[in-house]
């Protein structure tokens, strides 16, 4: 199996050495990695970085700071993998979990895995109290508008066949893009399992980037990724 590691970067210069090193370090028998950075137009050095690697990654870079979405988008265009994990540059997801994202791929139980911070045995830290009581509800009225149940929608741990990207069509360019992924790879009839995985949030003042008022546009994707694949 070959994996393509997407990797979506903006203003990220104290965290990206240290996210690459923890991708380097797995080792997950026979799975191949490929791993593609896409650099959204950052301005705090993480570019300057990134070019003195482009002899050991494949890495884009955005003409323009674009969104979250746009630079999965891009970063999914060049991908060969069999399959594709997201993966966030701030820390906050754990490589070391692909091993466990890929196990019911490999034992053919699931063609989709999510990893999600909210089930019982998830591994997490940091996470301010505003964050989780606003991710929870809005996670219950995107399940409501999409006619979906899954427990971690916005989860930035998901792995899926790259084969899908041809039928989902998508369209999102900001923090949105997750639960666009999420709907229409249930929509699309994927077998879809949820596991728990570790989860390390930052806050603000550390660079987390999502504000309240992506919730709008979360919303708004939930509503029109019930009606489109």
């Amino acid at each position: 199996m070959r994996l393509s590691i997407v990797i979506p970067v903006y203003n990220e210069r104290d965290t990206i050495l240290k996210i690459l090193d923890a991708v380097d370090s797995i080792e997950i028998p026979d799975v191949a990695k490929e791993i593609i950075i896409v650099d959204d137009y950052s301005t705090d050095g993480t570019r300057t970085i990134l070019q003195g690697l482009e002899h050991r990654y494949k890495i884009l870079f955005q003409s323009l700071n674009q969104g979250k979405g746009a630079a999965l988008r891009r970063g999914y265009e060049v991908a060969t993998g069999d399959y594709i994990v997201n993966q966030d540059a701030d820390l906050e997801y754990d490589p070391a979990d692909y091993a466990a994202l890929l196990r019911p791929i490999i034992r053919g139980e699931a063609d989709v895995v999510f990893g999600s911070r909210r089930m019982q045995q998830s591994r997490v830290q940091n996470v301010y109290r505003r964050y989780l009581w606003g991710g929870i509800a809005l996670n219950a009225l995107v399940n409501f508008l999409a006619e979906v149940k899954i427990s971690d929608i916005f989860s930035g741990s998901k792995v899926f066949p790259r084969s899908a990207l041809s039928r989902l069509h998508i369209r999102s360019r900001g923090f949105e893009v997750e639960t666009e992924l999420t709907i229409k790879l249930l929509r699309a009839g994927y077998r879809v399992v949820e596991i728990p995985i570790s989860y390390h949030a930052r806050t603000i003042a550390k660079g987390k980037k999502i504000r309240p008022s992506d919730a709008i546009r979360i919303l708004r994707t939930a509503i029109i990724s019930r009606w489109q694949i």
